[in-house]
């Protein structure tokens, strides 16, 4: 890329509720793959008001100690967030995130509350706490990172899990995760872009064609240095089990 940098705009939602598990860490990422190729990423500071367009939001786990505030706090920036996503902005939503944006998420066994409906599924209590290794098969590929959720995931209409689980648990069902256009769910933390840099290399392609309308590829060295490294990890952690 050659000229001004194109720049894209990365939004965190809720960081001082949903941060579990360093979720927050995939602006970070995203900044880092997209510099080494020549593209600007600024996080932009969602309590200053309304925040210049959007191109990736971003939403991490968190527990159900802190559930009400961080629903609060989601709700507060809904409108930003949805007036956005209707324009086709991405969304990476992770864990406790991912679940509030959901149309609807199980407190109690029997008792749902309404969510924000920004994915059109709900979030039903899975029998038991799921935690440990999680991997999957994936539309980028061998997916691997932690799991420690509550709740599970029922994909609503125009929406598909993006996984089959080889190890763990995600959805409940043997599959894991969400895709529906430019909005994606998933039970994986780590953060999961850092173990998984297809897929953030998908969110920032999908968000430079629809702001600047030109390609992107991760084509650095340093990004094939992290890639093999990352590939190394997966390799490792997955063992001997086969991700089909």
């Amino acid at each position: 890329m050659t000229g001004a940098r194109p720049a894209l705009h990365v939004a965190v939602l809720a960081p001082q509720w949903l941060d579990l598990h360093a979720d927050t860490g995939n602006a970070e990422i995203l900044i880092a793959r997209a510099g080494w190729e020549g593209v600007e990423v600024t996080v932009v500071d969602l309590d200053e008001g309304a925040p210049p367009a959007v191109d990736i939001w971003l939403a991490g786990d968190g527990d159900d100690a802190t559930l009400p505030a961080a629903f609060d706090a989601l709700r507060a920036q809904a409108p930003a967030l949805e007036a956005s996503v209707a324009d086709g902005a991405a969304v990476l939503a992770v864990g406790l995130g991912w679940h509030l944006l959901a149309t609807a998420h199980e407190i109690t066994p029997g008792l749902w509350h309404a969510g924000l409906g920004v994915f059109a599924g709900e979030a039903p209590l899975l029998p038991r706490r799921a935690s440990g290794e999680l991997v999957t098969a994936s539309l980028w590929g061998p997916m691997f990172g932690y799991e420690n959720h509550a709740r599970g995931y029922r994909p609503g209409a125009e929406e598909n899990a993006w996984g089959r689980v080889d190890s763990g648990v995600g959805n409940g069902d043997r599959t894991e995760g969400v895709h529906a256009g430019a909005l994606v769910g998933t039970h994986l933390h780590g953060p999961v872009l850092a173990q998984n840099p297809a897929l953030a290399d998908w969110l920032l392609e999908r968000a430079l064609l629809r702001r600047h309308g030109i390609p992107y590829s991760a084509r650095s060295a340093e990004a094939k240095r992290v890639d093999e490294l990352s590939a190394e990890s997966r390799r490792r952690a997955i063992g001997s089990r086969e991700v089909r």
